[in-house]
């Protein structure tokens, strides 16, 4: 994933180094889009700048035997932690959870996918490429265990002195060029500890919400009121609300639509459609736009330009976000596509979208919500309202049974009031129309309602309120402008003893199992390692030079699941358009596969 293009040090220290405070890194939250495989990719690249830093501050030795501190033991934390003992750091990991990534574990009802948030700058990639800690897009408790299965299983460095698990850093101060960390394990009992350098991998931290409301958690599957809700007859209430225009509120609302929408399965959409150069070439300079003028307007204006320039920003990107992909959506989404969407429907005919600005998306939402976000509102299945902060919800005490299948869950019904700066529909003149303004204020009776209003960064208990706001400035300004180059992924494994990603055939039979089971589970194939390439590429040695040099490229070969007792006949393939075209950065060769797949069988509906 985004492996070639070469990183920016300068961006990368930007984004991640926390102002003020020497020796001192963040990685994440407050990028502008965040996934599972950028985290990675910004730990990666954060440990790779720090060392190219202090060389070029005179220090020779980099981070070699340099002693790291990580808080947080998620997917940035571990990562970074690999990636500092390959340059020789001693590390040492705080996680206050008992369990690694206990929090993603059972999330069953959340998708991840590699790519599909940075669509259409990076290709849609059905795995990552790194040289550890790969993965095959799917239901997030296989995500995870993927990753644990590497760190349980794989040979952890020796330079990686501690896990310590059931511990919680409660304070971080910087003195005589040391950072000491206080911390204190579940069970009781403190420790002192000092370090050369700090990095924070603490993730989300507790959710955002209304004062007196409480909504269940983003990742919390025994609570996850919206599947229930999706599946039953759209009788039970009368409205169904979401307040937050950030990429959780998108996906929310499109749960609630759409029977099959997981944010990291892309067969919802075709991938003809997002793959279209016509289509990732105009969303593209789209996007380009608004983010050079966005950094134009904030230029110059300090920290807390965000919110002095509030309405400057609101109009820019209802002129230049909302306008365009409420304008474009016919030209975009095509006929086949539409069909493909609309089997999908629930029996919920209208979704209330609640956020703080003129347009239904925030700046930093994925393209690909938005445009199915922007189809929505012209096919009228969203009401957009543009609403002050006021929103109160109260439980009316009522409960709603769910389910059609005999099962039953209750959940409470809602009175929403909220304060209303306009409504935006689709008109017969215009896809989007144009925010009307409404009496002052509005209440929604029996309603479903979930709110997703970001969370707070336990990173804000280490510093001052002004500190984090110049971090999280700087981070939506720079950090998804990092890459990774061969040669660094190729130090990452060289160093750690695992198959570099530049020797493709190595590379690809580590992975094989992983790859296998993808083509296998999803598609009803089989899959074995075909006759090599052989290709030449440019590789950069210590001193700089570079040389083209011979290698072999991998390649996998797709095949039909065959019954041994009946050799001639073999499964149909399923899904068979959207069998990757790589795994592991490693073709797929698809040639054969219409030999495998019989024709597909419409009816009446159109599937």
């Amino acid at each position: 994933m985004a492996i070639g293009k070469s990183p920016n040090r300068s961006a990368i220290l930007l984004s991640s180094r926390v102002p003020d405070h020497r020796n001192a890194f963040a990685i994440g939250p407050f990028a502008s889009r965040v996934s599972f495989a950028s985290q990675q990719r910004r730990a990666f690249n954060l440990i790779w700048a720090i060392d190219e830093d202090l060389k070029k501050a005179g220090d020779r030795d980099g981070l070699s035997d340099k002693e790291i501190v990580i808080v947080g033991a998620g997917l940035a934390g571990l990562t970074s932690a690999y990636a500092a003992a390959a340059y020789g750091a001693n590390v040492w990991v705080f996680e206050r959870q008992w369990s690694l990534l206990e929090t993603l574990a059972s999330a069953s009802h959340r998708d991840i996918h590699p790519t599909i948030n940075f669509w259409p700058e990076e290709e849609l990639e059905a795995t990552t490429y790194f040289p550890f800690f790969n993965w095959i897009y799917g239901k997030c408790p296989d995500v995870i265990y993927q990753i644990r299965d590497f760190f349980e299983r794989g040979k952890r460095p020796s330079k990686i002195k501690e896990v310590y698990k059931g511990t919680t850093v409660t304070g971080a101060e910087f003195q005589d060029g040391k950072w000491h960390i206080e911390y204190k394990y579940s069970k009781g009992g403190r420790r002192k500890k000092d370090y050369d350098i700090i990095i924070f991998a603490t993730g989300f931290g507790t959710e955002s919400t209304i004062p007196n409301f409480k909504t269940p958690g983003y990742w919390d599957s025994v609570k996850d009121e919206i599947g229930a809700v999706s599946e039953s007859d759209g009788a039970a209430f009368d409205h169904h609300v979401v307040s937050g225009t950030g990429d959780g509120g998108l996906i929310e609302v499109l749960r609630l639509l759409f029977k099959n929408f997981r944010a990291g399965d892309v067969s919802f959409i075709s991938r003809d459609l997002l793959e279209d150069p016509t289509v990732k070439k105009r969303v593209a300079a789209l996007e380009d736009d608004i983010a050079k003028k966005y950094n134009d307007l904030l230029a110059g204006h300090g920290v807390g330009a965000r919110n002095r320039l509030r309405n400057e920003i609101d109009t820019l990107w209802t002129e230049l976000g909302a306008g365009y992909y409420a304008a474009t959506i016919s030209d975009l989404i095509g006929e086949e596509d539409r069909s493909r969407i609309e089997r999908n429907r629930t029996d919920i005919q209208k979704v209330t979208l609640l956020g703080e600005w003129s347009a239904p998306f925030e700046l930093g939402s994925s393209p690909y919500h938005k445009l199915l976000i922007a189809y929505c509102i012209r096919r009228g299945l969203i009401e957009y309202l543009h609403v002050e902060r006021r929103t109160l919800v109260e439980s009316t005490g009522k409960l709603k049974h769910i389910g059609k299948d005999g099962n039953t869950k209750q959940i409470d019904s809602k009175k929403v009031r909220i304060v209303k700066k306009g409504s935006l529909k689709a008109t017969e003149d215009s896809d989007l129309g144009v925010l009307s303004i409404p009496p002052k204020g509005d209440v929604l009776d029996n309603a479903f309602f979930v709110c997703r209003h970001g969370f707070h960064s336990p990173i804000k208990r280490f510093f001052s309120s002004d500190v984090v706001e110049k971090l999280e400035e700087m981070q939506g300004l720079y950090s998804d402008h990092d890459w990774m180059t061969l040669e660094q992924a190729d130090f990452y494994a060289d160093s750690l003893g695992l198959p570099p990603p530049s020797e493709s055939v190595w590379f690809a039979e580590a992975h094989m199992p992983q790859a296998l089971a993808c083509v296998t589970n999803r598609h009803n194939l089989s899959l074995k390692m075909g006759e090599p390439e052989t290709k030449t590429i440019n590789v950069r040695d210590k001193r700089g030079k570079t040389q083209a040099v011979p290698r072999y490229i991998a390649v996998y070969e797709l095949e039909p699941i065959v019954d041994p007792s009946n050799p001639a006949a073999h499964k149909p393939v399923r899904d068979s358009e959207n069998v990757p075209r790589k795994l592991f950065g490693i073709t797929v060769n698809k040639a054969n596969i219409n030999a495998y797949s019989p024709p597909v069988q419409y009816n009446k509906s159109g599937f």
